[in-house]
């Protein structure tokens, strides 16, 4: 039987945690300040590979004075414990509990810092603190909204100092967040938010409100799932637009830019090499055409230089795109 929730549990103020790039270093810095009497959970969701070997626990309980370790399906959130997602898996939060689930990536990431502040965010509602660290792209805004919208923490390390700025600047651009501060200033700011009730902090929507007020962006007509091909939509709520397909890929405004463009590479460097490769294969031909007419001879010349032609167009227009 599923362990029963105690009422200590129902009452803690979670901390989750998102970063990227350069975020390695940035949760020790983080975390390793946090006393060992911390009153609350923290889970931590960090952009790693799915063949990685998953060192980031051990990391941090070198780092620090928590215990961390990989999360495991069904477990019972614990204050003053480090939870962190295991590789190529997205951790959520369900009725107190860590779930853990292989669904399709989001933000072309599994796991992903969104996945966990969303679940996040409906379970603890004004009780949960986000933190979002370095990073490329914008995964986490989306998270931080929902966040924001259930009347929770947003704390988002400065972008100046961060590794890779852009995970902060476009949470920053998208909403109303509460803290912007350097690394040992969230950690003290988590510490003293973790001891208080809520009544100490009255969240602001005013920012949330003047958000949801931006004019949104027209709705994409034709757009496909630049990982599975299928239709894709854009979703219209809250003030950070997400992208959805039927099989549940999901995208950031930046991350389906960015996959597009890998795309765009793709087919145009599988263009050439067709091309190069026809022209090859046309001249091959030509070579084994002495007995036949001067027509067909020339015909096959005339269309490999045609296909080399086109190959180097491609690349010239390659050379002038705003791939990446």
């Amino acid at each position: 039987m599923p362990k029963k929730i105690s009422n200590e549990a129902k009452q803690f103020r979670p901390v989750v945690v998102g970063a990227s790039l350069g975020g390695v270093q940035a949760l020790v810095n983080l975390i390793g300040q946090f006393p060992a009497d911390l009153p609350a959970p923290v889970l931590v969701v960090l952009h790693t590979s799915a063949e990685g070997p998953g060192l980031l626990p051990e990391i941090l309980r070198r780092a620090g004075k928590l215990p961390a370790a990989h999360a495991v399906n069904g477990q019972t959130l614990a204050a003053a414990n480090i939870y962190v997602a295991p590789p190529d898996y997205h951790l959520l939060v369900e009725d107190h509990r860590l779930r853990l689930t292989r669904d399709p990536k989001v933000n072309r990431s599994r796991p992903a810092v969104d996945v966990l502040f969303e679940s996040a965010a409906e379970t603890f509602g004004a009780r949960i603190i986000g933190v979002l660290l370095t990073g490329s792209l914008s995964d986490g805004a989306v998270g931080l909204e929902r966040i924001k919208q259930r009347g929770g923490v947003t704390i988002v390390q400065d972008p100046n100092e961060a590794y890779c700025a852009e995970m902060p600047l476009n949470a920053l651009r998208k909403v109303a967040i509460d803290f912007v501060l350097p690394l040992a200033k969230i950690s003290s700011l988590v510490n003293r938010l973790t001891r208080e009730s809520l009544a100490s902090w009255p969240p602001s929507r005013n920012g949330v409100e003047a958000q949801m007020k931006l004019k949104k962006a027209k709705q994409g007509m034709g757009l496909t799932c630049p990982a599975c091909h299928g239709p894709i939509e854009e979703q219209k709520k809250g003030a950070v637009p997400r992208y959805f397909c039927r099989v549940g890929h999901s995208f950031s405004t930046e991350s389906l830019l960015a996959a597009h463009n890998e795309a765009v590479e793709r087919s145009l460097w599988a263009a050439v090499q067709m091309l190069e490769e026809r022209a090859e294969l046309l001249r091959r031909l030509a070579s084994r055409s002495a007995a036949g007419s001067e027509f067909t001879l020339g015909n096959l010349e005339k269309k490999a230089s045609e296909c080399e032609m086109h190959a180097a167009t491609i690349r010239d227009v390659f050379e002038k795109l705003p791939i990446s």
